[in-house]
């Protein structure tokens, strides 16, 4: 994604110190270019199967003018509650291109999502399903009511962070096998396909096969069921080493269980398509050296981009130098925040850097600006969409008198 060039150094076709002087750090760049080339990836992938929906996770990030792009693009949306359904809809989705998920979803969010003619709801629990039947029964007009999937708990390990672990037995989501079967033995058809999400960041091949031959098994014997999504979850290359989903493994592996399936095929996918378009960018405030680490104290900070302090995740951190060191120094890349976690990197070998630096944090166009806090009274950092020799400022910088607004009764 970053370029260098004889005497600059660019994102596509913008330098990134002019980006940087124009806009302030931490600033969050993103690249259309990257976007669309992970969603051709995706399809390059799924495109052998009978009929094949792209979605979009919009918890991963929610800007809306990322949202328009992703669904010119072609890309459905999925959303888990009324304001990433607003959120959605500002972008530019159409109702029927949203499916609703989420373990929590209110009784009223269900109404609205059921009457505005979304294309699918993921059902997390039989209470979650008999509210529904409940609302269904209440309305004058049932002709077009949404996809209703029942969302399948597999107890499949992913190896993944435990945070972001969604299909063990043990966590929150969907109803368990015995549970489903015994639900889809009662139900009188309004329950018409399958969902699944056993977790995110996932790089083993392994615990999707599992999974999805457990949802083939479970469509075998209630042939009703029509449309199956598998969720998402793939995994990125964070640390640059190659370690990411093999897409070649997935394609003959995966691929041939889906085609079993013989239906229609929905996946949601969010880091995937967003975080390797993503770059922070940051500046350096000091270089400070102790007789027992040297610590990069930057501008951004857990506040900003809170994954390395809540999931320990690793990014990678390139300084920015138009003429690289020669000299290499290890360091940790922390934030100014009255946290010992405000930490960016451990240990890292980088390129010696000085005060005014711009450093480089990669991956970062999923769940980086999405989950940022205003900790330590922080205002949020501006975002920019950028195409070819196009930028555009698609979220301005938070000050102290957006935080005040809030506070005023």
């Amino acid at each position: 994604m970053i370029r260098k060039e004889l005497k600059t150094i660019k994102i596509e076709g913008q330098d990134v110190f002019e980006l940087a002087q124009k806009y302030q750090t931490p600033l969050y760049c993103y690249s259309e270019k990257i976007i669309a080339k992970q969603i051709k990836l995706i399809h390059d992938v799924m495109n052998s199967l009978c009929e094949f929906h792209l979605g979009f996770a919009l918890k991963a990030n929610n800007n809306i003018h990322l949202v328009n792009f992703l669904v010119k693009n072609g890309t459905w949306i999925d959303v888990v509650n009324k304001n990433e359904y607003r959120l959605a809809r500002e972008g530019g989705t159409p109702p029927e291109k949203i499916v609703v998920n989420g373990n929590g979803k209110t009784r009223e969010f269900l109404k609205e999502m059921i009457e505005a003619g979304v294309f699918s709801i993921n059902i997390d629990s039989r209470e979650e399903y008999e509210v529904i039947r409940e609302i269904i029964r209440e309305l004058e007009n049932t002709e077009k009511l949404p996809l209703f999937m029942l969302r399948v708990n597999p107890d499949v390990d992913p190896h993944t962070h435990p945070y972001i672990s969604t299909g063990l037995k043990e966590n929150k989501f969907g109803v368990q096998m015995e549970t489903a079967r015994a639900l889809l033995s009662s139900d009188n058809g309004l329950i018409t396909g399958l969902h699944t999400h056993i977790g995110s960041n996932i790089y083993d091949i392994g615990a999707y096969q599992e999974a999805f031959e457990a949802l083939k098994r479970l469509k075998t014997d209630f042939p009703r069921l029509n449309t199956i999504n598998i969720g998402g979850g793939w995994g990125i290359d964070y640390k640059k080493n190659g370690d990411h989903l093999d897409l070649d493994t997935y394609s003959k592996q995966i691929i041939p269980i889906l085609k079993q399936m013989d239906c229609p095929i929905m996946m949601e996918i969010g880091r995937f398509i967003l975080g390797p378009a993503g770059i922070l960018l940051s500046k350096v405030l000091y270089k400070k050296v102790t007789e027992f680490k040297t610590f990069v104290v930057c501008d951004a900070n857990m506040s900003n981009m809170i994954r390395p302090a809540l999931y320990n995740a690793y990014h990678h951190v390139e300084p920015l130098h138009v003429n690289p060191s020669q000299d290499q120094i290890t360091v940790d890349v922390v934030g100014a925040l009255c946290e010992t976690g405000d930490r960016i990197a451990v240990d890292r070998v980088i390129e010696d850097v000085n005060t005014g630096d711009l450093l480089a944090i990669y991956d970062t166009g999923a769940y980086g600006y999405c989950m940022a806090s205003n900790y330590n009274a922080e205002s949020k950092p501006a975002e920019v969409l950028i195409s070819g020799d196009e930028c555009r400022l698609i979220r301005k910088r938070e000050d102290v008198s957006d935080l005040l607004k809030k506070m005023t009764v």
